[in-house]
């Protein structure tokens, strides 16, 4: 096809700038001719996947909702919140639903409630992974991506109570600083 890259990447160029960030990396520590291509044409869209779902089995994603293959819609994918979605048609497949697991695990202390009075002093308590799931799943969005944290700390009153959390994870920009992965109170209190 003459608009796929000259790489023979196995995705098609479905909308322009996409194969410039994937090659940003290269461009950063080579001098190469990067591959010349345009965007696929809705025809050459229609053609590309004609020529995939021309065979007994076979399994495409796209970009783009095509109505004939709503009856082999197998699923839509958005890799963040924010993402453009994609959509899974497959000729003969059973529907699964398929979805991130995260290990969570109990947190038994008691939270910090309307009504009740802070007392001090405060106190911080280290966090297990699946803990610091479970907390970030009750109290915050769930439209927020899960992010791994290095160290997840529960911050109490004197008595034990919960009253929010932090977690911490390394830098991806410089290695002697650490990111604020996550910080939140719990609810609902006064405070």
């Amino acid at each position: 096809m003459s608009n796929w890259p000259a790489t023979r990447q196995g995705f098609p160029s479905f909308y322009g700038g996409g194969y410039e960030k994937l090659h940003e990396p290269l461009n950063t520590h080579f001098d190469w001719d990067a591959p010349e291509y345009k965007p696929l044409s809705d025809a050459d869209v229609v053609s590309v996947l004609g020529a995939i779902t021309d065979r007994p089995y076979w399994l495409t994603a796209s970009n783009h909702d095509v109505p004939e293959l709503h009856p082999y819609l197998r699923g839509v994918i958005k890799a963040t919140p924010r993402a453009a979605p994609f959509y899974v048609y497959v000729s003969a497949a059973p529907t699964r639903i398929v979805a991130p697991r995260q290990p969570v695990d109990p947190v038994k202390a008691p939270r910090l409630q309307t009504g009740e009075e802070l007392t001090g002093p405060l106190k911080l308590a280290l966090l297990k992974p699946g803990q610091f799931n479970a907390l970030r799943s009750q109290y915050l969005n769930p439209r927020i991506a899960p992010g791994a944290a290095n160290l997840a700390v529960a911050v109490k009153d004197g008595t034990g109570k919960i009253l929010g959390v932090f977690a911490m994870a390394p830098s991806s920009y410089t290695p002697d600083e650490a990111y604020l992965l996550s910080d939140f109170a719990v609810a609902p209190t006064d405070y």
